[in-house]
């Protein structure tokens, strides 16, 4: 098995939709392991210094991850398994 890990966002105050693949994997392991750190920088950079109650929300599943801020930003990184290539 080989992994992908790819994102989609839309941000709704510039009404846009913008997304990439990020890499391939040996391992469900790693690409879940950069998924989690991918989705952790972008809430941190999003958040900044924002307080508790202002700061977006991270879900984190076994295949998705997603980022939702409170003006509108959505992120979703999503991991795709293949069995083969050739």
């Amino acid at each position: 098995m080989i992994y992908s890990l790819s994102w989609h966002s839309y941000a709704l105050i510039e009404d846009t939709c913008a997304g990439e693949a990020i890499g391939v994997y040996s391992s469900h392991e790693k690409a879940h392991q950069e998924m989690v750190d991918n989705v952790t920088e972008t809430a941190e950079l999003n958040d900044g210094e924002c307080d508790d109650d202002d700061k977006g929300i991270i879900n984190i599943e076994d295949y998705s991850a997603t980022y939702e801020s409170k003006n509108g930003y959505f992120i979703e990184y999503k991991i795709n398994e293949f069995d083969s290539v050739q």
